[in-house]
């Protein structure tokens, strides 16, 4: 029986997409941000592969820099620093807080399971006024590998004392999905971004 509910924060949680607007002005496409935040993911599971690992800070930095130079752009500190500091006080989504407290009242444990950096996910929450809500915060630097790979999924339910039948994970994204999977979790999906999940990915319960 379902016990602990797992949520991944950014995207899933935080609305991301308010960095639209500063994303489209410093870039004039309106891709700017996935494209941003594709590459990140992309540096994290590419590290991953071989062993080596970043924290989310060093490679949003990174990614960002890339989205300058692939849209000919001079990369502009001022600019970097508006994104990666609102990214840091992003607001959660309208159903975010109703949805938790019901949660809360009804007597599950709710955690959050992220790529961001331990001391990044602790502001965004913060933040959000959502850190209340939870009752552990697990960040992948703890395993040192990022999301989907399977460490901290793991890492995450040895913590919290319950075997994975006991645990679902929802999320908005649908390699975390693949991941929460694959360690053994119920999981489900929030459509947040208006894309077609992969057909080689499992569907989310």
């Amino acid at each position: 029986m379902i016990n602990t509910l797992f949520f991944d924060l950014n995207e899933t949680l935080l609305d991301i997409q308010t960095l639209q607007t500063i994303f489209e002005e410093s870039f004039d496409h309106p891709g700017a941000l996935h494209q941003w935040l594709t590459k990140t993911l992309f540096m994290s599971n590419t590290l991953g592969i071989v062993g080596e690992y970043k924290g989310f800070d060093a490679l949003a930095e990174e990614a960002l820099d890339q989205v300058f130079m692939e849209n000919r752009r001079l990369p502009s500190a001022p600019i970097k620093d508006r994104i990666l500091s609102q990214f840091r006080q992003l607001p959660p989504h309208d159903d975010v807080i109703p949805s938790l407290e019901w949660l809360k009242t009804n007597g599950l444990r709710c955690v959050v399971i992220s790529n961001s950096t331990q001391e990044m996910m602790q502001e965004q929450l913060q933040h959000a006024g959502l850190t209340d809500y939870f009752d552990n915060t697990y960040s992948v630097d703890a395993v040192q590998r990022a999301k989907p790979f399977p460490e901290i999924y793991q890492h995450a339910a040895s913590r919290e004392g319950c075997t994975p039948e006991q645990i679902a994970m929802i999320a908005s994204h649908d390699w975390d999905i693949l991941g929460a999977k694959q360690a053994g979790f119920r999981t489900g999906y929030i459509y947040r971004k208006q894309m077609s999940l992969n057909p080689l990915f499992p569907i989310a319960d």
